[in-house]
């Protein structure tokens, strides 16, 4: 599946690459490297952790959907530090406004996420 495609375009994608990191973590560490070395690659790799949530609260008639991507689990499969600058090069590149809308809402998501987690950083170390 990793070699002819079907393991990056299969709706399980995450679930599949943990399990295949449990069995075999250098295979499944190579695949997501290989993977996220091309600019398609990196962002068909965050759109897998993209996905929309629900809130309710007692005071909501309604429920609240929003979108979110895991980080954390983004984290365990590559260093951020690494993706970072390629993602904020995508963003900051004339060819981001040809991007399908979920591409285009995946990379503002990182992105979000690590500058507040960067921010949330900043603000522990200052007050140790």
């Amino acid at each position: 599946w990793a070699a002819d495609g079907r393991l990056t375009n299969h709706s399980n994608f995450v679930d599949i690459i943990f399990d295949w990191r449990r069995w075999s973590p250098k295979k499944a560490d190579d695949f997501v490297n290989t993977l996220t070395n091309s600019t398609e690659g990196l962002i068909t790799f965050l759109t897998h952790f993209t996905h929309k949530s629900s809130s309710y609260t007692i005071t909501d008639k309604v429920s609240k959907d929003f979108w979110t991507i895991d980080i954390q689990n983004i984290s365990e499969l590559i260093d951020l530090d690494e993706i970072t600058l390629k993602i904020r090069n995508i963003a900051s590149s004339s060819d981001f406004d040809q991007l399908n809308e979920l591409d285009k809402l995946s990379i503002k998501l990182f992105l979000e996420k690590v500058d507040s987690n960067e921010l949330h950083r900043q603000i522990a170390t200052e007050k140790e």
